[in-house]
């Protein structure tokens, strides 16, 4: 498969390069991005390791997982993106981190926009969803933002720094309506 390039009016969506590693992990490392992930905060051995694994990702003959830089116009690296597809059931899994200093700034909620319509457009999925954390209302908002659905809470879905904590899950079909003031009504008509 060939590098993917997405963009949006105010940022892209490419692979991560191995130049990348400075700015990964400067977010990476740090414990207000990843007190609700299951990994992290990332030693710098770590993120090298992510960073390698992303790099040979676009290697594979059937690629299966998307984990995209997310970087503005002056090629700053502000984040990333991942998609894990099942081809097979025409479905992906979605998650996202950000560097703080780009936090409240509409940049994830664009960087799903963008994500959701290569998943539909480029590879004909029907259905996407994402997880997260019942205390993360930041993430709750960007879903909603976006159209996703709440569909269940899982109980002690997982074990995170010693306990465990459980998951929301989050749904979106491709031919759901979507509501005026969310994120796809936003860029509709966005040429890419």
């Amino acid at each position: 498969m060939t590098s993917i390039l997405l963009k949006a009016p105010r940022l892209a969506l490419r692979d991560f390069q191995s130049t990348d590693l400075d700015e990964v992990h400067a977010y990476a490392e740090d414990e207000r991005v990843v007190i609700h992930q299951e990994w992290g905060p990332n030693s710098l051995e770590q993120t090298r390791s992510f960073v390698e694994s992303c790099v040979a990702e676009p290697r594979h003959p059937v690629r299966r997982s998307f984990n995209l830089a997310v970087v503005l116009a002056d090629g700053s690296l502000i984040g990333g993106c991942l998609a894990s597809v099942d081809t097979e059931g025409y479905a992906a899994e979605i998650g996202y981190s950000f560097h703080p200093k780009y936090w409240g700034k509409g940049y994830a909620s664009e960087a799903v926009h963008c994500l959701l319509q290569f998943l539909w457009l480029d590879l004909g999925l029907h259905r996407v969803s994402a997880s997260c954390r019942p205390e993360n209302s930041a993430s709750i908002a960007l879903l909603q933002r976006a159209g996703f659905r709440l569909e269940g809470q899982l109980r002690e879905h997982k074990f995170i720094r010693g306990h465990y904590r459980d998951s929301l899950i989050w749904g979106r079909l491709a031919g759901d309506e979507v509501h005026e003031g969310t994120v796809l009504t936003a860029f509709s008509k966005l040429d890419r």
